[in-house]
């Protein structure tokens, strides 16, 4: 998914939008060798196989840098039950007209699902991008956003609500909007909340075909 001032040689879509959930069976070849590795070991859940074995970790708990494995912990059980499609089409029925009840919905549960299914470093927030299946799983999540979206375009595209950080700041909370700045670390230039809200606005450009 390549945005502006970046180049991408991806000619093929990612594996099923429901990753990581529905991969854990019926698409095993997701985690074979060749591809993402599987399930951490029985010992101590680092994962021993596969192109990301023995990576060591070194973001988190919370901002501290550490050094600790690379772990998964399969959890079929969580996962399936949050990611269930009743409660996917909750999301969808109840919460759909509102962006912020929307939000709350989906990153409870499909979102969740996804975390809880892979588990290992995926059930923390600051290492949870330590395995790559982070990725996927979030374009699923941002799939279901851009869904949302496309039901009614002119007044969902740029419609966003809630504070700039999780907990509040000494400060006081700072409401969200269209023009805050986003932090980009040096991975790409300057941005704007109002820049990522249109996956082909310019600033990224990207679609999805499923």
């Amino acid at each position: 998914m390549p945005h502006q001032g970046t180049s991408s040689n991806l000619t093929e879509r990612p594996p099923h939008p429901k990753f990581p959930i529905k991969t854990l069976n019926s698409h095993p070849k997701v985690w074979s060798d060749a591809y993402f590795g599987g399930n951490g070991s029985s010992i101590d859940i680092c994962v021993t196989t596969g192109p990301f074995a023995n990576r060591t970790e070194h973001t988190g708990p919370l901002e501290l840098t550490t050094d600790y494995c690379f772990a998964r912990k399969f959890n079929q059980t969580k996962g399936l039950a949050y990611r269930a499609r009743a409660n996917v089409d909750a999301c969808y029925e109840y919460c759909w007209e509102d962006f912020e009840a929307s939000n709350g919905c989906m990153a409870y549960l499909p979102h969740i699902a996804g975390h809880q299914a892979t588990s290992g470093v995926m059930t923390a927030v600051d290492s949870s991008p330590g395995d790559p299946v982070f990725y996927l799983h979030h374009n699923y999540i941002d799939r279901l956003y851009w869904q949302r979206q496309q039901i009614n375009a002119t007044d969902r595209m740029f419609a966003i609500s809630g504070n700039t950080t999780v907990t509040e700041p000494a400060t006081s909370w700072e409401a969200l909007t269209l023009d805050y700045e986003l932090n980009m670390f040096g991975a790409s230039k300057y941005a704007r909340m109002e820049d990522v809200m249109n996956i082909q606005g310019g600033y990224l450009c990207y679609a999805f075909e499923y």
